[in-house]
């Protein structure tokens, strides 16, 4: 019998067993049997934060990483790391950024997160895809070895020019207009006048919400350029609208 988890809220959500955050469906860890324990734990094994954070100031954010994703933990805090953020095992008050697996999140640092934010902190949450995303956009195609890679991998590689890495959305972002209220966007693709977090600052600033995947809650897909087929499916499912980034420049003119 697992045990019962200190943090109350914590257990909460261990028993809810699921939960939607920021658009994501979060499946939280409920224990370990003994048939996945040790791949689990082989697939999770990673050298102290302090040996990935050397020479690292935090100035480009800093990042938890919780589940299990499609690729090794040690890989995602290396990606994490040559994007210029600085991985922490725990959630604490520097986090701004946490990457949720597939399963197996934590339900103690969603706990955590959840409480940092009811005090005014901000915390940005993302998928795996959506981080893996990132990191395609990011670093030269020569430093990405995971096997599992986003589809379009192939074309992103001839079409995906090495941009300068973007900061997650600041904590400090000041809110200006209300045009956007209850809109919640979801980037993705690339873009001719802005980077996916220069739009999502805009987002915040004019009152809006963006998020790493779509859902029946999302109302608009922000796309640029060479965008997954994957999201575009789903959009057309949902029947989400598909707005361009001059599109997205004239709502908030």
């Amino acid at each position: 019998m697992v045990k019962e988890l200190k943090n109350t809220v914590a257990q909460k959500l261990r028993e809810k067993g699921s939960m939607e955050l920021d658009g994501i469906t979060v499946h939280f860890w409920t224990g370990h049997d003994k048939d996945n324990i040790a791949t689990y734990n082989k697939w999770n094994k990673v050298k102290s934060c302090s040996f990935y954070n050397q020479n690292l100031t935090g100035d480009n954010g800093h990042i938890v990483v919780t589940g299990i994703m499609q690729i090794p933990r040690h890989e995602v805090l290396e990606y994490a790391t040559k994007l210029g953020l600085k991985v922490h095992s725990g959630v604490t008050l520097d986090t701004n950024l946490i990457v949720l697996g597939s399963e197996n999140i934590s339900p103690t640092k969603i706990a955590k997160a959840l409480k940092l934010i009811e005090k005014g902190h901000r915390i940005e949450f993302l998928d795996e895809n959506a981080f893996l995303e990132i990191v395609l956009d990011n670093l030269d195609m020569n430093e990405i070895t995971c096997e599992k890679k986003l589809e379009e991998t192939e074309k992103r590689k001839k079409a995906v020019k090495k941009k300068k890495v973007r900061k997650p959305v600041s904590s400090t972002i000041q809110q200006i207009s209300n045009k956007l209220n209850g809109q919640t966007f979801v980037i993705s693709g690339t873009f001719r006048k802005h980077s996916p977090g220069e739009l999502k600052e805009l987002i915040s600033k004019f009152g809006g919400k963006s998020t790493g995947s779509i859902s029946a809650k999302t109302n608009y897909l922000l796309a640029g350029e060479n965008i997954g087929p994957s999201k575009l499916e789903k959009v057309k499912k949902l029947n989400i609208p598909i707005i361009s980034e001059d599109d997205f420049l004239r709502m908030i003119e």
